[in-house]
């Protein structure tokens, strides 16, 4: 049997050493390999990626931004430059090294020649100008375009949600009862306009519709009316502190809407604001409840 020294000794010898109280241990973050590329923030935020090539650096994202800064220049620059050689060919060049009249097309190729160094080579100076001419010619066959701008999509045809026929279409066909996308789609198709439900969807938010269900208020009875009159009418006789306390833990709720669940039941009601809407979503029966109940 062993003594209690050696106990003793034995449990000094396997006891742990106490961490102070104030002690915290530190927890260091180690993502997992398909974080591999996370990144900290300035603050020291750790943010998690599972992109497969590491995050940009700042000097890598400043020289994306000056590529993109470039090409925007050069577009401008390109159309300044054929708006440039649109004015020559109308008007001519009068300076000290070039002097010729308007619609001289060789005598342009030789100032755009020596005027810029990307077009030193006479066939690409003599395809630019050719070009530059050939739109600003077909942009005066339509009077409306300007030709000293970049007319580039101008003769677009205009989407089927400006159009103006469908338009009014949509809006008769919305208007109609039980109304649906789908009804209204196989009218279009009926006029000639064949037409997405998603684009009859956008249309339909342009002009106002929204898909609502029909409300119809709750209407009291004779007897209900009169419990509420006696309860207000004993809430009246109380003083405003006594008031306060009786109703200081009541949770008061809106009883007067109720709506008619059910998908068949929705429609399309046209109005600017919710509330108009909800009003104009009631039922026809509301009405004569009212009439009936005053």
């Amino acid at each position: 049997m062993r003594s209690p020294t050696n106990q003793r000794r034995r449990r000094l010898r396997n006891r742990q050493p106490t961490p102070p109280a104030n002690h915290r241990a530190r927890i260091v973050f180690e993502p997992k390999l398909k974080y591999a590329n996370s990144s900290r923030t300035e603050n020291g935020v750790l943010i998690l990626s599972t992109r497969k090539r590491a995050p940009p650096t700042e000097a890598e994202k400043e020289v994306k931004r000056q590529r993109k800064v470039a090409v925007k220049v050069k577009q401008v620059s390109l159309v300044a430059l054929r708006h440039k050689i649109i004015a020559i060919y109308e008007h001519g060049v009068h300076t000290n090294e070039f002097q010729f009249g308007p619609q001289e097309t060789p005598k342009i190729v030789q100032f755009l020649q020596a005027t810029n160094p990307q077009y030193a080579d006479k066939a690409a100076a003599k395809s630019f100008v050719y070009r530059a001419i050939k739109r600003h010619k077909v942009a005066q066959e339509t009077p409306h375009l300007d030709a000293f701008r970049d007319c580039r999509g101008e003769n677009r045809v205009s989407p089927k949600r400006k159009n103006p026929e469908i338009v009014t279409l949509v809006d008769e066909l919305l208007s109609e009862p039980k109304a649906t996308a789908p009804k209204v789609k196989r009218a279009l198709l009926r006029h000639g306009h064949e037409v997405s439900k998603q684009t009859i969807h956008r249309i339909a938010q342009d002009l106002c519709f929204r898909w609502t269900k029909p409300w119809y208020t709750d209407i009291l009875t004779a007897a209900q009316k009169l419990k509420r009159k006696i309860f207000c009418r004993e809430l009246l006789r109380l003083t405003p502190e006594q008031m306060l306390n009786r109703i200081g833990g009541w949770l008061f709720t809106d009883e007067k809407w109720w709506d008619i669940v059910g998908p068949g039941s929705s429609r399309y009601i046209k109005a600017l604001s919710q509330f108009e809407r909800k009003l104009l979503a009631q039922v026809n029966d509301t009405v004569l409840h009212m009439a009936i109940w005053p």
